[in-house]
């Protein structure tokens, strides 16, 4: 089976590195690892520019390298390992939640519309998806934060960095498992070919 591109390759293995190098950090306190789960998050937005070769991207790496070691060697290394786990679902929870404003299309709905037109009954189910992930990820956010202001940094590095992703994909499991069971009739995509359509997100144009 070959490997999957370089510019698919390099995010997805920074994006799995990250709560595991956060982890490792806070259970040991160990600045270097704060400082390469910081370089590991930061990496992801600029994996794209860094594999074209961009001197621009290369120079964001840079300077956020430098500014990400000043940080953690003046002690706040934690503090900013804190961040990813409240902006990241803080953002996917505004997001879904924006989508369903008045004149909108629900952001799953746009998703799932990538393979063509869904019935009505699919579409109000994607509208009703989409009230459930802005819950959803809203709360995963909240609880992170409470973990975070309680000082138990272990039941927090747990929740935040290990927990709540298992929690994310027992949710896409079992979901994708129950429309298949409620709705038997509609030609249903792989659960491969679901993930791909998630990760793909909507077309440009109708965001």
């Amino acid at each position: 089976m070959p490997l999957p591109p370089a510019r698919v390759l390099l995010p997805a293995t920074l994006s799995v590195g990250y709560p595991l190098l956060s982890h490792l950090a806070t259970s040991l306190g160990s600045p270097g690892l704060q400082w390469l789960a910081l370089m590991a998050i930061v990496g992801v937005p600029l994996s794209g520019g860094l594999l074209r070769g961009s001197a621009l991207a290369w120079a964001w790496l840079g300077g956020l390298a430098l500014l990400l070691w000043l940080l953690v060697h003046s002690g706040g290394g934690q503090y900013g390992l804190f961040l990813p786990p409240l902006v990241l679902p803080g953002a996917m929870a505004a997001g879904f939640g924006l989508s369903l404003r008045a004149g909108r299309t629900p952001l799953i709905t746009l998703v799932a519309e990538t393979r063509g037109p869904l019935p009505p009954y699919l579409r109000s189910y994607t509208r009703r998806l989409t009230w459930f992930w802005t819950g959803f990820t809203a709360s995963l956010a909240l609880v992170a934060l409470l973990l975070c202001l309680s000082g138990q940094l272990q039941l927090w590095s747990w929740f935040a960095n290990v927990f709540s992703y298992v929690l994310i994909g027992l949710v896409l499991v079992v979901e994708y498992l129950l429309r298949r069971h409620w709705f038997p009739a509609y030609a249903h995509p792989g659960f491969v070919a679901y993930l791909r359509m998630i990760v793909r997100g909507p077309p440009r144009a109708s965001r």
